[in-house]
């Protein structure tokens, strides 16, 4: 976790919350009560981030002094360790043991750097803990007509009360420790920080971002033009947070590339490097109403094209951002050549039709001609000579799945037609439709050795027309949740099959599926032992067959069978060779004693 203080580190998804789902994408019934508690959230929310801006200069100057400490205590300790140099690959014919070490040695800088960050932090959860307080009272007693939103907003203010350590970490013992281990295991004081982690925020945590996009969406769509004036306020005073804490988050930095813990600062070059490669070429807003952006730069090491000097790339944003904004977005890369120039394109985008086109150098605005009639008239972006032009690019998204785009006029300056392209043929380009997420707990469980796990349905987002089904399942267990996404069972693979494993803190493995006739039975074969998987209705709300099979096991199973309910097996999986791979994958990744 790289911010410095809760408020910054929830802004970036809050912003991309808000823009992420439509407002209007529900259909909800707004209460007084919804619009009393977004009110009183809002306030609570200005109020705790105009709290933790005052107190930056006071934390900065903490985190400074102990940086210092630090630095003079253990300089230089993790200089020597694996997984700390920027620029290491990953061999991919590595043995499964091999990528196991990898990926424990991995985690276990990671684990160092959160311990880093918590210590560097305390100070400023200290200064901040009555504004956090006070946020976590308020917001925590609200309650909104819609579940989701409720939920939300308790697990934010859950995350914002609890952002503290009771005992500072020491940090250079506990980095000396693992050296000392042969880099293998976390000395009992990491562990004991990282406690806090998994038993105070982990929950809350699942809990926030579960009901995110939802939550934070219908928050908006309760908001009234006093509440919306105010949101304007809450969004630029965490923008202003976020360029003040930019500094501690300098000294964070540097800090661990002086103690060796990670070297980004080498990594970070790199980006600068490729920034300042980057040529932008043009940017605007579409016929579709989206904002974005072109850009031409080095293609080198990138997998766009065998070689490929230039890669251009188009950046898009969502419709309702604002222009500075946090937000997440979406680009594309495709080579670039003067000499051979790709031939025009028109995708289809969730509904939307996006026109490429790359011009002749003396081209200046083109005119998109559609199969309506309809003429759309917009500039063209130049490409200099020193990011390999002279040429021009055209870029337009318009609205489908009709009028579609038929073909391109470009003009020169005065006017002058320079030629006109006929474009490709896009046919059932189909707009997905969004509907409310539906989540719900199916199974809870222990795994012997691993501890608690849950299983969950969910439904929901966006549906593309003629799909049948729009379910997947949630497997949550050991130290972290993998989504497993549910398939439609054939005649050919009557149990769709999904296996989550894991080695932390010993190796498990959870097989579930959906069941395509709920009378059959499925087998799995784990350790020599054939044992049957239990099942779970699925409920009616998610319109979908079957039942959900499903077991938790000490380890990955050799071998699925599903059998009829007379005896006979329907269909076998050999899955000998990935139980071996998971076993020597765990042996690596776990700690020595």
């Amino acid at each position: 976790m790289r911010s410095s203080s809760v408020a910054a580190w929830i802004a970036a998804p809050l912003a991309a919350a808000l823009v992420l789902w439509p407002a209007t994408a529900f259909g909800v019934r707004i209460t007084a009560r919804d619009r009393a508690a977004t009110h009183a959230y809002l306030q609570a929310r200005y109020a705790y981030t105009q709290a933790v801006l005052a107190n930056v200069p006071a934390a900065d100057a903490a985190k400074q002094l102990l940086a210092q400490k630090l630095e003079g205590e253990c300089p230089g300790v993790l200089s020597g360790a694996p997984g700390t140099k920027a620029g290491e690959e990953f061999e991919p014919s590595a043995s499964a043991k091999s990528r196991g070490e990898e990926a424990r040695e991995s985690r276990q800088v990671g684990d160092l750097q959160f311990e880093l960050s918590l210590a560097l932090d305390m100070h400023e959860a200290e200064l901040d803990a009555t504004a956090a307080r006070a946020f976590a009272h308020t917001v925590g007693s609200l309650r909104w007509s819609s579940p989701a939103v409720t939920a939300y907003a308790h697990a934010l203010a859950g995350l914002v009360a609890d952002y503290r350590l009771a005992v500072p970490p020491e940090v250079c013992a506990d980095m000396h420790s693992w050296v000392l281990s042969g880099y293998k295991t976390l000395s009992a004081g990491t562990k004991a920080a990282l406690t806090y982690l998994d038993d105070e925020l982990a929950g809350l945590a699942r809990g926030f971002v579960r009901n995110a996009l939802e939550g934070e969406s219908l928050l908006e769509t309760y908001e009234q033009r006093t509440e919306r004036a105010l949101a304007r306020r809450v969004t630029a005073v965490e923008r202003e947070l976020a360029r003040a804490e930019a500094g501690g988050d300098a000294v964070e930095r540097a800090l661990e590339d002086k103690l060796g813990l990670v070297a980004e600062t080498e990594v970070e070059e790199e980006i600068q490097k490729q920034d300042a490669a980057t040529v932008v070429i043009g940017s605007g807003r579409t016929a579709a109403g989206e904002r974005y952006e072109l850009a031409v730069l080095p293609a080198t090491g990138s997998e766009v094209a065998p070689g490929c000097a230039e890669q251009l790339i188009v950046k898009t944003f969502p419709r309702d951002e604002s222009a500075d904004a946090i937000v997440f977005s979406s680009s594309s890369g495709k080579c670039f050549s003067r000499s051979h120039p790709q031939p025009p394109t028109v995708d289809c985008s969730e509904g939307n039709l996006a026109v490429e086109v790359q011009t002749r150098p003396e081209v200046r605005y083109a005119r998109l001609r559609l199969s309506n009639g309809r003429r759309i008239t917009s500039p063209v972006a130049h490409i200099p000579a020193r990011v390999g032009g002279p040429a021009g690019f055209y870029y337009q998204v318009v609205r489908g799945p009709s009028p579609v785009p038929v073909s391109l006029t470009e003009f020169a300056s005065g006017g002058k037609i320079v030629r006109t392209v006929r474009l490709p043929r896009v046919r059932h380009c189909t707009k997905p439709k969004r509907t409310p997420r539906r989540t719900r707990t199916l199974v809870r469980g222990h795994i012997p050795g691993a501890g608690a796990y849950t299983i969950s349905a969910e439904s929901g987002g966006f549906e593309f027309p003629g799909e049948q089904e729009n379910v997947h399942f949630n497997a949550e267990a050991g130290e972290g949740e993998t989504s497993v996404f549910g398939t439609i069972p054939t005649r050919r693979d009557p149990f769709g099959a999904q296996i989550t494993s894991g080695c932390t803190p010993s190796e498990y493995a959870i097989v579930l599926g959906r069941l395509r006739a709920p009378h059959d039975n499925v087998y799995v074969r784990s350790d020599g032992r054939l044992m049957e998987l239990h099942k779970a209705r699925i409920p009616a709300s998610f319109h979908t067959r079957g039942v959900l099979a499903y077991r938790a096991l000490p380890a990955y199973p050799t071998e699925i069978l599903v059998k009829t309910p007379a005896g006979r097996t329907v269909a076998r999986t050999n899955l000998a060779a990935q139980a071996r791979e998971a076993r020597e994958y765990c042996e690596g990744e776990s700690e020595g004693p």
